[in-house]
């Protein structure tokens, strides 16, 4: 592997090793160890590709992940939260919470019925983080009448896909990441498959990260599993039952229909389950008459 590649591999080994033992203590050292770095290059390494220090995105992605929580188990109460990822008392956590989202987690989660609203981060000029709210729609009825209108939503269990992905951040770059796949996918005959289908899995939540740091994994379905090369990694995917609902939309649309799927989700009395939530990609915008995608967008519940 080149260079750059292999850095970007292990720094991905990195956010994996992270997200996996978020609830547990984290130091420099044993990050480092999973990536294969000495700690003081890893921690140049990491800041170099992120722009955060690791203390700063381990704690971010705690953050993110109470976050999520509150908006998604309304009944988990906030201590058990906070404690679950490691904070030391609801105070600290507290504390910490207002200074990454600008309201207490108490007023976060009682806004949240908006819970289907966008949550923007803006800085005043005193530096103050201030939050807004701002509906995508007037009420839950508009959005439950845009899947009628638009789609029939399923529930199905999927079965486990062979993925062959590249790690990409960033909500509104995904071409970037999509150029990198089709070209490591297109001299090996994938891109040529009449069954071509193509996915877009997300790692974070656009409600609780800031846009140009979600994760995204981009990628292509398989028959069978590869061997990593290149910075394309290889997943085992196994989402298993899922609300699934097959639009044709324009890129101006993707954001409407994903909210109208998660509160679809919610009105049913399903939670959201522990897999990412994903696309699949059935055709080439490009080709398409209208310059629309024919997608599926797929919500792991339990």
């Amino acid at each position: 592997m080149k260079l750059n590649t292999v850095r970007q591999h292990r720094i991905a080994k990195s956010f994996l090793f992270i997200e996996e033992h978020l609830h547990e203590p984290l130091n420099l050292h044993q990050i480092a160890a999973a990536s294969f770095y000495a700690p003081y290059h890893f921690h140049r390494v990491f800041k170099e590709v992120t722009g955060e220090s690791v203390n700063a995105y381990v704690s971010r992605r705690r953050l993110e992940r109470c976050a999520s929580l509150l908006l998604n188990e309304i009944d988990t109460p906030i201590t058990e939260i906070a404690l679950s990822f490691g904070f030391s008392n609801t105070s600290a956590f507290s504390r910490a919470f207002k200074k990454r989202f600008g309201v207490a987690p108490s007023e976060f989660r009682k806004n949240a019925p908006s819970k289907y609203s966008k949550i923007c981060i803006t800085e005043s000029k005193n530096g103050e983080v201030v939050t807004t709210f701002e509906p995508y729609f007037r009420s839950i009825t508009n959005m439950l009448k845009y899947i009628e209108m638009n789609t029939t939503i399923e529930v199905k269990e999927i079965s486990e896909m062979h993925v062959a992905y590249v790690a990409h951040v960033g909500l509104m770059t995904q071409d970037i990441g999509y150029h990198k796949i089709m070209q490591w996918a297109r001299p090996r005959g994938h891109m040529d498959r009449s069954n071509l289908v193509m996915t877009s899995m997300y790692l974070d939540s656009a409600k609780t990260t800031s846009p140009d740091k979600v994760r995204v994994n981009i990628g292509v379905i398989l028959d069978a599993p590869i061997e990593e090369t290149a910075g394309v990694h290889y997943m085992k995917f196994k989402p298993g039952k899922c609300a699934v609902g097959s639009f044709k939309l324009n890129m101006h649309e993707f954001e409407k229909a994903w909210v109208s799927m998660f509160v679809w989700v919610n009105e049913q009395g399903y939670k959201v389950g522990d897999m990412p939530p994903f696309e699949l990609y059935y055709n080439d915008y490009r080709t398409h008459p209208e310059g629309k995608c024919i997608v599926d967008i797929c919500v792991p519940i339990q």
